[in-house]
Formats: structure tokens, sequence, C-alpha cells
């Protein structure tokens, strides 16, 4: 485990982490001393000699080995919790400090978090867990070997010799079984979409209407299935080298057996052997089996974690101002300005020039917040009353501090209209000296839409505000009209002067105006 595996959960609770790393040898030396304890009292009785001293190491011993697995089970679930809790915090500060928009349109990123994401809520426990158990059965292999040592070094030898090529062949297959899930997590956003389509809330309506479930159902199938495949071949192969390596467990520790019966038959060592043969041969087998398991999947923790250590240094270049503005805007220039989507060779806006003086309003349309702070609630109420909310606010059951939302308690659910009024008092109640709207209108009805541009003018009389639409009906309360053609700009002026002189202009103009009639 690297230095700054280490540290993760050493600055997650360095106290807590403290006690686990100490209680793992302490528990393996005490399985050590229960099993020579107990040998020895039966070299000790056979012997006919004093055997008190024994039995009280091996009660001590033994009560060790029975009272610390509770406690450090309990002291790793509080580790485990404040690992979760530190990664998961971690994940959503580097969230706030990447702050390009660029990176939700790369699929890598987003292949990434979702592996992350997954994994958070499971991966500090696996690194805490197996890397315990792993230290505790290391230390317990280590001193049962040795106990053998002592009586015939060749079996110690060959139980080493079959342990080591198993655990490197396992650590071989978690590789690979990563390197599957990596994959896999690239399909795994997709499950997700398939599985929300029939499940969420926002998508009910078309689904029934148009009776989505059988075609989305055998696409969730068969993409189901081809994302298993390979992680089934990956856990057969796994268990056919288990398999392997544990025969070759029992055909050592057979041989151990014959010897060390035979040793006592021949009175070479005493009885006491045998009885310690046994529980060392138990306690390695179970010990080696932890181990080389462990191991695999602490390994696959690791990567796991490598994988967010390297998001953790993922950086953009999108540097965010903090300057403000001491002086009123009167200008807004655009000169020379194009324009390319993230991961895309495609401009979409072409040499782009045109200003704004302070205060204009411009309409901008082409072919096709104030959240979680606190803020003076009179202001609040006018800004929701000229964004056409009134009668929201005379429902006794709502009020500022309801939750928007049906899926938690006593939330309620609004409309597409109410939602983009809702957006529009959140403009409202800035104090930005220029504003850019994007289709703010798009789901209210013709009526209302009326009444609130001119609520919301009234209300910026002196903002600069630039707003994209492609309902033309809303050119009327634009100063100028920025109209825009294959990314380029082909007119910028008044909608009466563009109607006289624009033939483009006019023909979507009176096109949208009949489909209205």
């Amino acid at each position: 485990m690297n230095c700054q595996k280490r540290n993760a959960i050493i600055k997650a609770a360095p106290a807590i982490a403290t006690f686990v790393a100490l209680l793992a040898p302490i528990q393996a030396t005490a399985s050590v001393l229960a099993i020579n304890a107990g040998q020895n009292v039966i070299n000790e009785v056979t012997a006919h000699k004093q055997f008190w001293t024994s039995i009280g190491i091996w009660i001590i011993a033994t009560a060790l080995t029975q009272l610390l697995p509770p406690v450090a089970t309990s002291l790793q679930g509080i580790l485990t919790d404040k690992l979760m809790g530190f990664i998961n915090m971690n994940l959503m500060k580097k969230s706030k400090d990447l702050q390009s928009l660029s990176i939700f349109d790369n699929n890598t990123y987003f292949d990434d978090l979702q592996l992350l994401k997954e994994g958070a809520s499971w991966r500090p426990v696996n690194l805490i867990v197996f890397g315990v158990a792993i230290i505790q059965s290391g230390l317990t292999l280590l001193f049962m070997l040795s106990l053998l040592a002592r009586y015939n070094p060749w079996i110690a030898i060959l139980l080493l010799i079959v342990m080591v090529p198993q655990s490197l062949s396992y650590y071989r297959i978690q590789q690979q079984a990563f390197e599957t899930m990596v994959t896999r997590s690239k399909n795994a956003r997709k499950l997700d979409y398939l599985s929300s389509l029939l499940l969420d809330r926002k998508d009910a309506k078309e689904v029934r209407l148009f009776n989505m479930f059988p075609a989305v159902i055998d696409r969730y199938i068969k993409l189901f299935k081809d994302t298993r495949k390979n992680v089934d071949q990956v856990r057969m192969k796994q268990m056919y080298v288990s398999s392997f390596f544990l025969g070759l467990v029992v055909i050592v520790s057979g041989y151990g057996f014959y010897w060390f019966a035979s040793s006592v038959n021949d009175g070479i060592i005493g009885a006491g052997a045998l009885l310690m043969f046994v529980s060392v041969i138990a306690s390695v087998s179970s010990s080696l089996a932890t181990l080389v398991e462990d191991s695999s999947l602490l390994y696959d923790s690791l990567l796991w974690i490598e994988k967010y250590n390297r998001f953790e240094k993922y950086h953009d270049d999108f540097q965010s101002g903090s300057k403000q503005l001491n002086v009123p805007v009167s200008q807004i220039k655009l000169s020379h300005v194009s324009f390319t989507y993230p991961f895309s060779d495609e401009k979409v806006l072409h040499d782009v020039n045109f200003n704004i003086n302070k205060g204009e309003k411009i309409a901008i349309v082409g072919e096709n917040v104030s959240v979680f702070r606190h803020g003076n609630e009179d202001k609040v109420k006018d800004a929701l009353k000229s964004a056409g909310l009134s009668t929201l606010l005379e429902d006794k059951d709502i009020n500022l501090n309801t939750i928007l939302s049906k899926e938690f308690a006593n939330g309620v659910e609004l409309s597409g209209g109410q939602w983009q009024k809702i957006a529009l008092a959140r403009d409202i109640y800035s104090d930005a000296q220029v504003e850019f709207l994007d289709e703010p209108m798009a789901a209210i009805d013709a009526k209302s839409e009326n009444e609130i541009y001119e609520h919301f003018l009234a209300k910026n009389k002196d903002k600069t505000i630039v707003f994209v639409t492609h309902r033309l009906s809303a050119v009327k309360y634009a100063d100028k009209i920025l109209f825009l053609q294959n990314g380029k700009v082909q007119g910028f002026d008044s909608h009466e002067a563009l109607m006289k002189t624009n033939e483009d202009y006019r023909n979507m103009y009176n096109l949208q105006k009949e489909a209205y009639i």
C-alpha cells in the first residue's frame, strides 16, 4: 500500500486507524501462543510435569482470540464509514475544482466517474477489511510456518512454494477482472439510463404512451449479457486456479501429517507435536486461503484507489475569474468570435462580430443561481410575482422552504412552465448588470409569455439582456435581433428593419407566424 493510500486512511481517522493496525499483529500472536501452549500442556501431562503455567497462557491467548475479533470488527466499521465519507467528499470537492464544462462532453471522464461512484460505497470497506485481514493472515502464516520449521523445515518450505505462485496467479486474474470492470463501466451508464427510462417518474408518460417497455427491456437484456460475459469468464478462471493450488496444499498437508504421526510413533518427538501439527495445518490452510483471496481482492481495491488518485490529480486549464466590475458596463463587443464544442472539429460559430450597448434588449434567433443562499424574503416574493408565480405564493401548502420535488417528503412538483418561471424569478432577484437567457419561455403559453416579458423587462430597464429564442413572438420585446445562419451572423438590426431587408429572416418569421394562426 503506497503512501497516498495510507495517507487517505490516516487522514480520515488517525486514532482509529492506529488501533486497527495494532490489533492485527496482536490477534496473530494470540493464535500462535494458544497453539504452542496447547502443545506444551500435552507434553507436560504425558511427562508428568507441572502444567499450570502453560494452561494459564493457553487461557489468556484463547480469550484474546475470542475477544479481539468483535472489537476489531467494530473499529473497522467506524474507520470504513469515515474513509468512505472522506473519499466521497474529496470527489465532490474535486468536481468543484473542475470549472470547465468541457469535461461533461468527455465520455472518458464520465466512465471514470461512474467507476469511482460505483466503488465509493464499498471499495473503502474492502481496502480496510482485506488490508487488515492480510496483515493478520500473513503474520499468522509466518508464525505457524516457523512452528513447523522447528520440526521439519521441508514441510514449511513446500507450503511456501505452493503459496507464492498461487498468490501471483490470483493477482493477475484480479487485474484482469478489474480491467474487465473498467470496460464494463462504459456500459454501466447505458444500463442505468435504460432502467431509468422505465423506472423514473420523468419518462413515465412517454414510456406508456408509446409502449416502450418491450424494446427497452430487450435492449437492456442484450447489453447486460454482453457486459457479464467477460466477468464470468474471469471468475471461472479464478475458480480453476484456486482449486488446483488448494489440491497441492492437501497433498503437502497429507505428507506432513504422515511424517509427524510416524515421528511420534517412533518416539522422535512428543505427542503434543502431533496436536500442534493438526492445529497448525488447519490454521495454515485457513490463513493461506484468506491471504491469497483477500490479497487479490485488496489488489483489486488498490487498482481502484490508483484510479481515484489519478482522478484527484486531474485538472483543466479553465480559470474562473473573480474580478468585480466597479464601473457600469456601457458596451459588450464581440470581435471575430468562433466556437467549436469540446471533442469536436466542427465550428458552430464562424467569425461573429457585433456590439451591444447598455440597456439594449437583444434577441438571438436562428434555425433549430440564487439557489441554497439565504436572501431577502420580501425581495424573493416580489421576484416570484414578477415572474408570474403569484398563484403559487397563494397556495397555503407552499412556502419559500418547500422542496420542489415529489421525490422527497412534503415536496411539490412543478410544471415545465412553472420551472421556467422559477428560473426567471432567480434572474430577476439577481443584481447583475448583464443577463443571458436561453429559451426562457419555451414551456410557457403565449398569454403568460406576453405578461411575463412585460413584467420582466419593466423590472430590468437598466440591464443589458441577451435572450436566445426560437419563438419569434418574443422579438417584439427586443431592441435588436441577432440573426444567425450556419453559425454566421446574417443580420443584426431591429425586427422592422430585418423584415424589410433580410429575406431569410422574413421567411422564417412568416413561416412561424402562420403556424400559430
